[in-house]
């Protein structure tokens, strides 16, 4: 579970997300030689990137691992018992 987080929080998976984008538009029957069917995967890249880039430098200013940050995430997510009977 923590590596599939660690994975999806990476810039990479937007990437990936963005050619899939691509590829299901191509194979819907999008023109791929038309400026249209690249608008799609623009904008989800012009809207995900910065966000991706900025977590990343953060991530590295404060010298965490991407299995780290991916613990983090699990633990706020789905804290443990021992944090819940605390509470």
């Amino acid at each position: 579970m923590t590596l599939m987080i660690a994975w999806a929080l990476s810039p990479a998976t937007t990437l990936l997300n963005a050619a899939a984008l691509a590829l299901v538009l191509y194979l819907a029957g999008a023109n791929p030689h038309s400026l249209l069917f690249w608008l799609a995967p623009a904008v989800y890249l012009a809207a995900a990137l910065p966000y991706d880039i900025s977590a990343l430098v953060t991530q590295h200013r404060k010298g965490l691992g991407s299995m780290a940050v991916a613990e983090a995430v699990v633990e706020r997510l789905w804290p443990s018992r021992a944090q819940e009977a605390e509470q």
